[in-house]
C-alpha cells in the first residue's frame, strides 16, 4: 500500500528507485514469507538492483539512496534450519495459529531473527 502511494505520488524517474526499495524489503524483510511458505524457506535468490539499496540499508539511511545508484547483486538466503525450528517451537508452545505465534515471537524478540540473509554476489566488486 505505501508503495502505491509512493508509486502514484512520485516523479516518473524516482520510480525505479522505488520498485527497487520494493523489491528489496520484500524479498528479505517480508516475515509473512517465512512464516508460511514452507516449500520456499530454503529457496536462494540472486536479485539484480539499479540501486544498492542493501549498501543504503547499512549506511542507516544517512545519505540519499540515490548516491547508491548503479547495477548490483545480491544472493538471498535465510537459515532454513534455525526459521523451522522457531516454527516448531512456537506452534509447541503456542498452538496452531501461525498468526497468533508470530505475534508472540515478535513480542518476545527481534524481528530481524526473520530476517533473510543478503549478500554481493560473489562476481561483483
Amino acid at each position: 500500500m505505501v508503495f502505491d502511494v509512493l508509486n502514484r505520488s512520485c516523479p516518473q524517474a524516482k520510480k525505479v528507485l522505488v520498485e527497487d526499495v520494493k523489491r528489496w524489503i520484500l524479498a528479505t524483510r517480508d516475515i509473512r514469507r517465512t512464516m508460511y511458505e514452507d516449500h520456499r524457506r530454503d529457496e536462494q535468490q540472486t536479485l539484480t538492483f539499479k540501486y544498492d539499496v542493501e549498501a543504503w540499508y547499512v549506511a542507516c539511511g544517512n545519505r540519499p539512496l540515490a548516491d547508491f545508484a548503479g547495477s548490483v547483486r545480491y544472493t538471498i538466503d535465510r537459515d532454513v534450519q534455525f526459521v523451522e525450528r522457531m516454527v516448531r517451537e512456537l506452534r509447541a508452545l503456542y498452538g496452531e495459529d501461525i498468526e497468533y505465534c508470530l505475534a508472540k515471537s515478535l513480542a518476545n524478540n527481534p524481528p530481524s531473527i526473520y530476517w533473510r540473509n543478503v549478500a554481493r554476489s560473489k562476481d561483483q566488486p
